[in-house]
């Protein structure tokens, strides 16, 4: 044999390893994890999850659980007919399921779980069963925090809290000429509450904060709620003598009970001359209420486990509630609109 020859055998045994290699690429990229099958995927454990829950709870005399979804679902509750009824050891529980579909990234709905059964007892009206058909009581849409709850001697409770979305929004000329005011002491309460690993532009979320929090886009730091929350962080008293604040003891009056519902400190809205200057109140000194307010909205990300649940302690000391319907979306919608200056 000529050297640099290949002899037959040897081509032949190529061309079954190289075949070979292909089928199995092929067979790879046809069975190999999907989008379609990961958000199939995250459907049906969350659906798993809530059904063990509200089955869990409905046998014991008071609990909760607080579940952070890591995405956006639409949530179905429904109740099966008295054929496919369960029959259990402990009290009479009703048959219900639960069906969740999963958003993608773009917000379109993808894929659902199916019917996943469970038995409990739920606070959620179904109205009339059908003896085969099963009812749907109702359906939780673009829920992202679901909290089941089991107090005693009520059925089981669940509360969902929605998906913020991101709407178009204007900023002031007087924000962003006020933002280069205040942008290295923001930076610099960034250096010390590091946000990076939650939000892709820091900056951005701390302007879109205060852009919320001060006086409608005013960024005024000697703003004051009607609820007692003063200074471009729109700090209340209490919470910021906890993070380092000189604050006065001010009485407790009333103002706008309607929306406040409660007794709140004299410095307010609805007689601002009760407050004190800075140099007694330092809610309104912006160099410390800005290094304060990142400070808590750092303790409150960590605590909640997302910005989103963070934003909604920030507005009602929960991470799961917003006193505000819409204040997480429209924080992110100016931290948004923020990414063009910063």
């Amino acid at each position: 044999m000529l050297k640099g020859q290949i002899t037959r055998p040897v081509m032949l045994l190529m061309a079954v390893i190289i075949i070979s290699i292909s089928g199995i690429i092929i067979i790879w990229n046809i069975s190999g994890p999907s989008l379609p099958t990961s958000l199939e995927g995250q459907s049906l454990f969350v659906a798993h999850s809530i059904a063990s829950y509200i089955s869990g709870l409905s046998t014991v005399e008071k609990g909760k659980v607080e579940k952070l979804l890591n995405g956006t679902f639409d949530i179905e509750i429904g109740k099966y007919p008295w054929s496919k009824r369960t029959f259990t050891s402990i009290k009479p529980l009703g048959n219900y399921y639960v069906k969740v579909t999963a958003y993608d990234e773009q917000g379109n709905r993808k894929r659902d779980s199916g019917q996943v059964p469970f038995v409990g007892d739920l606070s959620i009206s179904c109205g009339g069963t059908g003896a085969f058909k099963a009812t749907v009581c109702e359906i939780f849409r673009n829920v992202s925090v679901i909290t089941i709850l089991k107090e005693s001697n009520k059925p089981v409770e669940l509360i969902t809290t929605k998906t913020f979305t991101i709407s178009p929004v204007s900023l002031t000329n007087l924000a962003i000429s006020r933002y280069s005011k205040y942008k290295g002491r923001i930076e610099e309460g960034l250096k010390i509450y590091d946000l990076s690993p939650y939000y892709d532009n820091p900056k951005a979320l701390v302007a879109g904060l205060i852009t919320q929090e001060s006086a409608g886009n005013s960024w005024d730091p000697l703003s004051v709620s009607p609820c007692g929350a003063a200074g471009l962080m729109q700090f209340i008293p209490a919470t910021a003598r906890s993070y380092g604040l000189k604050v006065p003891k001010y009485p407790f009056v009333e103002c706008r009970m309607d929306i406040c519902g409660k007794m709140v400190s004299s410095c307010n809205a609805c007689d601002p001359t009760q407050c004190k200057s800075p140099d007694e109140d330092e809610r309104f000194d912006p160099d410390k209420a800005i290094i304060a307010g990142i400070h808590l909205l750092y303790d409150n990300i960590l605590k909640c486990g997302s910005v989103e649940g963070g934003l909604r302690m920030y507005n009602s000391g929960k991470c799961n509630v917003e006193a505000n319907p819409g204040y997480v979306s429209s924080v992110l919608s100016y931290a948004e609109e923020w990414k063009k200056y910063v």
